[in-house]
């Protein structure tokens, strides 16, 4: 697939989702099979070498994942251990193994490493102490992944998209500060009401390309939007507790709580609004973009770094009528090395 940034780890799977049968999924343009063993869990093409059949319908026995089909055993490594029609004897030609890929099990998720260099010892995560209540949910959206992504720094659209369950909830976006520090954003702001004075503190961050950390008062969730294909992307969320961390018996019906009044209802949201947009890539320089919007830009600029561009997707804006849209303060591939305030 196209628009997939190489020598990264990439989420497919919620590890908690992963009992002891093994699971087919679709990521990152390809079906996967995903297992576990006492060894750890394990990846690979879904389609067994033999005659194609789907592993992720079979079993792991004896710590081998084994095909449905002929009962064909593959170890952690991808190696044959068994092809019982072939008996004690079987000399295993080479193309007959499992090519497996670099998987770890961290942070909540079941990740794959993607590209041609050797992969790094486990996926950047963010700075955070790993919760022991957490409860999560999955879904598969109509968008392209990068649509989902740009928004993890968007907090102006909250008031309306999500204003029948935020009433009275600030709509200008006040002391902006924004970090970059390379493959790692981080925003922090307000939703400030202009007649009451009140305000309610947000806060978002990101590593490159797919974690997202969002903070919306005293709630929290991480969650990652990898891509399925050209055109869907797996949203994936974790729901952590924050103000109830003393009060160890609510810390779990606090995240449960979190995740319907997110996943379950400002998610729906959301993903009604990513799913009009369709399922090209983020469209920089067709974007009227304002100050407010500085957090998605960059992760935008980002992104296309990181694919090996200059930030920008060299489209032709000739049929665009007027100026260039002014776009928060940012010149293409600029370094924000101070906090950026906007109002």
């Amino acid at each position: 697939m196209q628009h997939l940034v190489d020598n990264t780890w990439y989420a497919i799977h919620r590890s908690s989702a992963l009992g002891r049968r093994p699971v087919t999924v679709e990521r990152l343009g390809r079906r996967l099979v995903v297992w576990r063993t006492r060894d750890g869990v394990h990846a690979a093409p879904a389609q067994c070498p033999h005659r194609g059949a789907d592993l992720g319908a079979g079993k792991v026995v004896d710590g081998c994942l084994t095909c449905p089909y002929h009962g064909i055993g593959y170890t952690a490594d991808g190696s044959v251990a068994t092809r019982p029609a072939m008996g004690a004897n079987d000399d295993v030609p080479a193309d007959a193994n499992l090519r497996t890929l670099p998987t770890v099990d961290a942070h909540g998720y079941i990740w794959v490493w993607h590209g041609d260099l050797s992969p790094l010892d486990g996926p950047e995560w963010f700075d955070v102490e790993e919760p022991t209540a957490t409860v999560g949910d999955d879904q598969v959206w109509d968008v392209h992944y990068s649509r989902f992504m740009e928004s993890a720094l968007d907090f102006h659209h909250v008031p309306f998209v999500h204003g029948a369950y935020t009433p009275g909830i600030g709509r200008e976006l006040t002391d902006v500060e924004l970090i970059d520090d390379g493959t790692r954003l981080s925003m922090t702001a307000k939703l400030t009401n202009a007649s009451s004075g009140r305000s309610i503190a947000v806060a978002g961050e990101v590593v490159m390309p797919c974690a997202l950390r969002v903070r919306i008062g005293s709630t929290e969730f991480v969650a990652v939007g990898t891509p399925v294909d050209d055109d869907r992307t797996w949203v994936a969320a974790n729901y952590h507790p924050s103000y109830t961390k003393r009060i160890p018996g609510l810390r779990v019906v606090e995240a449960w709580l979190a995740m319907f009044v997110d996943f379950k209802l400002f998610q729906r949201q959301d993903r009604s609004i990513f799913e009009g947009l369709g399922s090209a890539p983020s469209p920089l320089e067709r974007m009227a973009l304002m100050p407010a919007d500085t957090g998605s830009e960059l992760w935008i600029r980002r992104w296309r770094e990181m694919l090996g561009g200059d930030g920008s997707d060299g489209s032709d804006r000739s049929d665009r009528p007027g100026p260039a849209p002014a776009v928060s303060g940012l010149s293409a591939g600029a370094e924000v090395d101070q906090p950026v305030a906007v109002r």
